[in-house]
């Protein structure tokens, strides 16, 4: 196959001394670490600025990680930006055509998905929602 560049596996971001389970979705341009929450039997509390740890370009050396930098709200309304949920890994493995980690939201607002989608030979996230 072709445009089976891209790994997906669970692997701990390391910032500041500490360790934070997450899964790390890899390709030629990019590393990154989404934070692993609670799971579907047991949902945990988080911030969708929670979500993505940190994000490494290997083309620049370059690092975005500040603390906010990635946030989701619908409608503009705060309340859909935290409440319960996990986050899961659709696919392990190696040499795939994309790696992708789900989101699920339980807001006061709505609950939601979040899909967080890095495919081979872009260096770019895909993000897409649904109800």
């Amino acid at each position: 196959g072709s445009n089976l560049e891209t790994n997906a596996d669970e692997a701990n971001f390391s910032y500041g001394g500490s360790l934070t389970p997450a899964y790390l979705l890899e390709n030629d341009h990019l590393k990154v670490y989404v934070k692993k929450i609670g799971s579907e039997e047991s949902h945990a509390s988080y911030s969708t600025s929670e979500l993505v740890l940190g994000v490494y370009n290997k083309d620049n050396g370059q690092w975005m990680m500040d603390p906010g930098f990635f946030r989701i709200t619908l409608d503009s309304h705060a309340n859909s930006g935290s409440g319960t949920g996990y986050t899961k890994l659709i696919r392990s493995g190696y040499n795939l055509p994309y790696a992708e980690v789900m989101a699920f939201m339980n807001s006061t607002y709505l609950s939601y998905y979040i899909n967080v989608t890095l495919e081979s030979g872009t260096d770019f996230l895909i993000l897409s929602g649904s109800m």
